[in-house]
């Protein structure tokens, strides 16, 4: 793991626990909060958490999409023939049509 690779990871986390305090501020019944402080509260919440989710989302791995199994793929559903109509019927094909 390299230091910028734990730096996103742990500002991630702190983007979702800020996120979480805002929303909690922002939801918090007190009659001395205004309206437009709640507001405010609410919407960096909202900033936080977006940060926090799309930074971490950008350090999940890309799937490598070569090397997935052919069954796993929809290739045979969508063939230039036409569908397969033993992929869309859930049925086996006879040894004689193979």
């Amino acid at each position: 793991m390299t230091f910028l690779l734990f730096c996103l990871i742990l500002f991630s986390g702190t983007c979702s626990v800020a996120g979480q305090i805002f929303f909690k501020l922002a939801m918090s019944g007190h009659v001395s909060r205004r309206k437009p402080r709640r507001l405010l509260d609410l919407a960096a919440g909202v900033l936080a958490m977006t940060f926090g989710f799309f930074t971490w989302l950008a350090l999940l791995p890309e799937p490598n999409l070569e090397r997935m199994p052919t069954e796993e793929s929809a290739s045979d559903l969508f063939r230039s023939d036409g569908p397969d109509v033993a992929a869309l019927s859930c049925q086996p094909l006879p040894p004689d049509m193979i």
